[in-house]
């Protein structure tokens, strides 16, 4: 059984929508970044405390013994990140950003130092020149790293400049102190407590950059389900985001032109927004073509969320005249969708060009049956089928000719299956699925039985247990089966692809 189309009205679409809502994908401290950047400034904070401790020495003479330790390192990585670490410190300490302080310090430096800089020309002569009107903290360490190898007492000086600018205030100095003091008493209470003193600072440190990559976790997700269906990357779907006309000019340099209709762009200063998926896409002579673009806000991110609705309707309106055969879908969820967020959400989801839209939830179900609709047809979908009973190769061959265009491409696609392990050949007028492949058969085939037969339910204390699915709108699905491999149906409901409601619970 293909999965059947869905006809659903705005309310019970946006009901659906609440109803398998993801508010958020995990808690920024489970991010790579979060572990990374505490495990880092940690490292730094307790070399500093080591300094305090053992020599005894004050706070600022501990920075100053670090800077000394960190020019020491042998490898110019290891000590240009042991100093960004120390800034980093430094500025989660006293609250300063870098964009102001970039424009400060140079201000600062001519006015307290000098009206010379240093800097580093060729490999190894220092010169010394006008002070530039603009010095990062990056730019900084870098510097200081180089002078690190050819005049460590300038490096040090260089450095012990740009702290002191840093912490010129008793405020700036006593925030400073009071970190390393609250640092240095968690870790006497209990070793490695010092990273839950800083986790507020680690997590506003990087919160930024995690929200800016944040949103390709649903992208990731759904690479998953496209290689667990047997699509292959790069091939069938895009890894890294691209835009229409990039793939517009990849097919004619590849020959495919569309009979000459299709020719290569013209060289444009306007930019539209990539899309984050375009299935299939590296394959030529493909008539239909799904763009997928991902939205996910876990809270109000208000402007964000407008400046990528204005440019998703300017990416589509590109890639309609190239494409004109193309289904525009979003990938859209969080729970700032249900809140703050919710008139960009009724924008997205019922612009004039959205063909349909896919939650995280509802991956397995909804994305499947846009492929599906579009022709194109996955080597899972065509297991399940073989799992249903569609085994005779004769009435295998006559379902599959009119979704692939031919007998001839559907004896290829057999040849595909067998040399990928989705299917088995018997004898020459039977198939089954490969015993590896069960498994993950058996999981969508009960997905499918369910969007096939069932209905809007309301367990509402009759004693019996309902099996739910996204994608049919709200409340959608059936009494759950003796017949069902309970084993495959909590796998489900532990990917959080459908839930069990209902009395048995």
């Amino acid at each position: 059984m293909w999965l059947p189309p869905a006809r659903l009205n705005q309310d019970e679409i946006l009901a659906e929508f609440d109803q398998w809502v993801t508010p958020s994908l995990g808690d920024i401290r489970d991010t790579p970044k979060y572990i990374s950047e505490s495990r880092r400034l940690w490292t730094t904070l307790d070399d500093i405390r080591n300094f305090m401790s053992q020599q005894r020495l004050s706070c600022i003479e501990a920075l100053r013994a670090q800077v000394v330790a960190c020019l020491k390192e042998s490898a110019r990585s290891t000590t240009e990140d042991a100093l960004n670490s120390l800034v980093t410190v430094i500025y989660l300490a006293t609250a300063k950003s870098d964009n102001a302080v970039k424009c400060q310090f140079p201000i600062w430096y001519r006015k307290n130092i000098r009206e010379e800089y240093p800097r580093i020309r060729g490999r190894s002569k220092l010169v010394w020149t006008s002070v530039p009107p603009v010095i990062k903290s990056t730019d900084i360490v870098r510097l200081c790293t180089q002078l690190s190898t050819i005049d460590r007492v300038h490096a040090a000086k260089l450095m012990d400049n740009y702290i002191s600018f840093l912490l010129a205030s008793d405020a700036d100095y006593n925030q400073l102190t009071a970190l390393l003091d609250g640092f240095i008493a968690a870790e006497g209470h209990r070793a490695t407590s010092g990273a839950q003193l800083i986790a507020p600072l680690v997590a506003f440190q990087i919160r930024g950059s995690v929200a800016a990559s944040g949103g390709h976790d649903p992208e990731q997700v759904v690479r998953r389900y496209l290689a667990e269906w047997g699509l292959e990357p790069t091939r069938h779907f895009n890894l890294i985001d691209v835009t229409a006309g990039n793939l517009s000019d990849w097919l004619v340099a590849e020959g495919d032109t569309n009979n000459g209709e299709r020719k290569l762009q013209k060289l444009s200063k306007d930019k539209t927004r990539a899309f984050d998926f375009i299935i299939p896409c590296y394959q030529t002579e493909v008539d239909k073509r799904v763009f997928i673009q991902a939205q996910f806000y876990a809270g109000d991110s208000g402007s964000v969320s407008h400046k990528n609705v204005d440019q998703a309707g300017k990416a589509r309106e590109a890639a309609a005249v190239l494409f004109p055969d193309a289904r525009f879908v979003e990938l859209v969820d969080g729970a700032g969708y249900c809140a703050s967020l919710r008139n960009d959400l009724r924008h997205l989801l019922f612009a004039a060009d959205t063909d349909d839209f896919v939650q995280v939830r509802s991956i397995a179900i909804r994305l499947r049956r846009i492929l599906q609709e579009s022709g194109i047809v996955t080597p899972l979908d065509v297991a399940v089928r073989v799992h249903e009973g569609l085994s005779n190769v004769s009435q295998f061959k006559e379902e599959m000719a009119p979704k692939l265009g031919g007998t001839g491409h559907v004896d290829s696609l057999i040849a595909k299956l067998i040399a990928e392990d989705w299917i088995l050949l018997v004898n020459p007028e039977s198939i089954s699925v490969h015993p590896s492949r069960q498994q993950i058969v058996g999981r969508y085939a009960i997905l499918d039985s369910i969007a096939n037969e069932g209905t809007t339910v309301t367990p509402e204390g009759d004693g019996i247990e309902y099996v739910l699915i996204p994608g049919y709108g709200p409340n959608f699905g059936l009494p759950t089966r003796a017949c069902w491999d309970r084993s495959l149906l909590h796998d489900l409901v532990g990917a959080g692809v459908l839930e069990l409601v209902g009395s048995e619970r």
